[in-house]
């Protein structure tokens, strides 16, 4: 049990920074620092965001965005940069 709980800590750990990263990568194309990438970024790119899709994606289907004004701010990033690190600690309780 204890293996299977170290595997998914890591897991959580590595997703945890790769939404971050994303995260980094969408400001600097909304920015407009990022325009067109070469060929080895752009599939870098897209395997960070076939990664982390699958969890942002139902999270921004189910959770509206904060408004303001003409604004919307989508709250699937924060909302799952607050869970990861509590799912980590439970998991981490749990085996320990």
């Amino acid at each position: 049990m204890e293996i299977a709980a170290i595997a998914a800590e890591a897991i959580l750990t590595i997703y945890f920074f790769l939404l971050v990263i994303r995260w980094g990568v969408d400001l600097l194309t909304r920015v407009g620092l990022l325009r067109e990438p070469n060929r080895g970024v752009a599939l870098a790119l897209e395997g960070l965001r076939t990664t982390t899709d699958p969890l942002l994606g139902p999270i921004g289907k189910r959770v509206p965005p904060l408004r303001f004004g003409s604004l919307a701010f989508d709250l699937s990033f924060p909302l799952l940069l607050i869970l990861l690190p509590i799912v980590n600690a439970f998991i981490t309780a749990l085996a320990g």
